[in-house]
């Protein structure tokens, strides 16, 4: 996003620095030398727990029930009939694909190596609202919106300095009325929209396993592969499920899989966000803001860089304090902090009477994979045969789950992605390495 909003001048770029946090981009170090778990076996091998004949007839296996496992699932069985597995720990959604705020821009990826994945993935978002909507009878909330930059303090002084006004460029919102005294346009409706992204990881997954594929609740061990490193299947609870293919999709808990392939390290950035939903009608104004905090002397002792978005059915979402913790074992462990929940509702409450109105309807908080370059990894895994990743999307998870779906589903029915270069997220681009037997 830096790189988009520096054209827009130093203020709207300085809004955006917390969400690039350097020190999450993990050095690729050497892994150790039992890389890749490796099982003596051939493609003829049994598991020792009997498969149905259902399970046994998918031919893949997806590691990973959000946004973008799901996503491989759908397209792989609406547009290749190839019918799959997503094997999920918790329940689908259940980290970011659930718990993000669904905002998506056209251009703003431009000058990196994402900005043509993020062009095609905006517009399948359109086609795919519509699609899932006909096919699915499920509305993801998808919409376009007016995106806006602003500037705010915490000083109660009713203060607005900001271009008033109901329409579009970067003129604030009726609701957003208090203490805003700079503002700027970053988006239109013909750049940017939103979208649900638990409706849309939940429509994903419908369409998928009405087409054959299937949700399994359990959690990766391992995978197994054949002496020529073929993928013969996959570790589940001490049960192995037979396949020929591999996709892992587990976002910052991809390091589990690191464990056993060539993979770099995979980090995470924590947000924490709250939902409101007020009585007054809110318009489709995502707000990105630079937050300005006033000392007892009158100063200023810092600032914070909320982000607010409202749905088409008035809920508000609104997230911010990105930082660095531990990515827990467990992804049914991720609890939220009540005290950034409720510093969220001050700065809201600050800005707008129509959301000081209301109550937080929930506190939750979610990890952005990020990987060591900050660039997405989609594709097979070196050094073995049908084990393909998808992950590292950061910020952008939600916007480039179409597109990356789409592609990897192509690549692996048909052996190369036409809808999108994957090339640029190759994940052998952090170099070689020596794979071991185990």
């Amino acid at each position: 996003r830096n790189q988009m909003l520096l054209k827009k001048g130093p203020l709207l770029l300085l809004l955006h620095l917390s969400h690039v946090n350097t020190s999450a981009f993990v050095p690729f170090v050497d892994l150790p030398a039992k890389i890749l778990r490796i099982r003596h076996s051939s493609r003829q091998h049994k598991a020792t727990t009997t498969m149905s004949d259902e399970s046994q007839q998918a031919k893949v296996v997806i590691c990973g029930g959000g946004i973008i496992g799901c996503s491989v699932a759908y397209h792989l069985a609406r547009e290749h009939a190839v019918k799959s597995i997503i094997v999920e720990r918790t329940k689908p959604a259940c980290a970011a694909s659930g718990k993000a705020g669904g905002f998506l821009a056209k251009h703003w990826n431009d000058h990196s190596p994402v900005g043509p994945l993020a062009r095609v993935s905006y517009a399948l978002h359109a086609q795919l609202a519509k699609q899932l909507k006909e096919e699915e009878r499920a509305d993801v909330m998808y919409r376009q919106v007016h995106t806006i930059g602003v500037m705010a303090s915490d000083t109660d002084s009713g203060r607005n300095t900001g271009t008033r006004g109901t329409g579009g460029g970067g003129q604030l919102p009726e609701w957003l009325d208090k203490n805003v005294w700079a503002n700027g346009k970053l988006g239109d409706e013909s750049t940017t929209a939103q979208v649900h992204p638990r409706l849309l990881t939940e429509a994903l997954l419908a369409g998928a396993t009405r087409r054959g594929a299937q949700l399994r609740i359990g959690r990766v061990e391992a995978i197994e592969m054949a002496d020529d490193r073929s993928v013969t299947g996959v570790k589940v609870d001490g049960t192995v499920i037979p396949c020929e293919k591999v996709v892992i999709a587990m976002g910052p808990w991809t390091k589990e899989a690191a464990k056993w392939l060539a993979l770099p390290q995979i980090g995470g950035q924590r947000y924490h966000s709250i939902t409101m939903r007020p009585k007054a009608a809110i318009s489709n104004h995502c707000l990105f803001i630079q937050y300005h905090n006033r000392n007892r002397m009158g100063g200023w002792r810092g600032s914070e860089d909320p982000e607010i978005y409202p749905r088409p059915d008035n809920e508000v979402y609104m997230c911010g304090f990105p930082d660095m913790v531990p990515v827990p074992d467990d992804p049914g462990a991720v609890v939220p902090e009540e005290e950034k929940g409720q510093r969220l509702k001050q700065m809201a409450d600050t800005m707008s009477g129509a959301l000081q109105g209301t109550s937080v309807e929930g506190v939750s908080c979610c990890f952005l994979p990020l990987s060591p370059d900050n660039t997405p990894l989609i594709g097979e895994v070196p050094g073995c045969n049908g084990v393909y990743v998808a992950t590292g999307h950061s910020c952008w998870g939600i916007l480039n789950a179409p597109a990356t779906g789409k592609g990897l589903a192509e690549l692996i029915a048909t052996g190369e992605s036409s809808c999108v270069d994957l090339r640029p997220f190759a994940p052998n681009r952090f170099g070689a390495r020596t794979l071991t037997k185990a």
